[in-house]
């Protein structure tokens, strides 16, 4: 499950493959959990992105870049210049929110064979609320910047310092 991305829909549109964001399918394989993922568990606020370029030529299609943290190299960097003007952040939104620990515990979970985590910047929170759940989580997939693009994200000697005990199989 890609953690944060579990809010990036928008009612009433269409996704980047012409589907209905409005539906969410469940079958026996999986089951949608309607939070952000952070250190706690409670409200957090949830900063929303829009995608305003795509196969629609224009027409709003996507929100693939929402955050817990706010953008703040998003569309200018310092290192990498002009980037990604398509992408705009503006609204956000009170979501529920949980740890791992948490809802693993609330669920009977006591293990987990892999975490993807594509969380825009909020790695440090999602490892935070995972502390007791680490020993028991196989495999760690995620995204990390060598810049500050979301506030406060962590870099990858960080991220690999809340990971104690885990090998870094590859950097890409």
């Amino acid at each position: 499950m890609s953690i944060n991305e579990v809010f990036v829909t928008q009612l009433g549109q269409k996704d980047a493959f012409g589907g209905d964001n409005d539906q969410l399918t469940n079958d026996d394989r999986h089951i949608f959990h309607p939070y952000a993922m952070c250190d706690y568990k409670g409200t957090i606020t949830f900063n929303r992105s829009q995608n305003l370029d795509g196969p629609g030529q224009g027409e709003n299609w996507g929100r693939y870049s929402g955050s817990i943290h706010r953008p703040v190299t998003h569309l200018e960097s310092p290192k990498y210049g002009k980037r990604w003007s398509a992408c705009i952040f503006e609204e956000t939104v009170e979501v529920k929110c949980s740890s791992i620990d948490i809802f693993c515990e609330e669920n009977g979970i006591d293990h987990v064979d892999f975490v993807w985590m594509d969380t825009q910047g909020a790695e440090r929170d999602v490892l935070k609320g995972a502390q007791r759940m680490l020993p028991n989580i196989d495999y760690v997939y995620t995204e990390y910047y060598d810049e500050e693009m979301y506030k406060d994200c962590a870099g990858l000697e960080e991220i690999k310092s809340l990971l104690p005990n885990y090998v870094l199989e590859h950097n890409w």
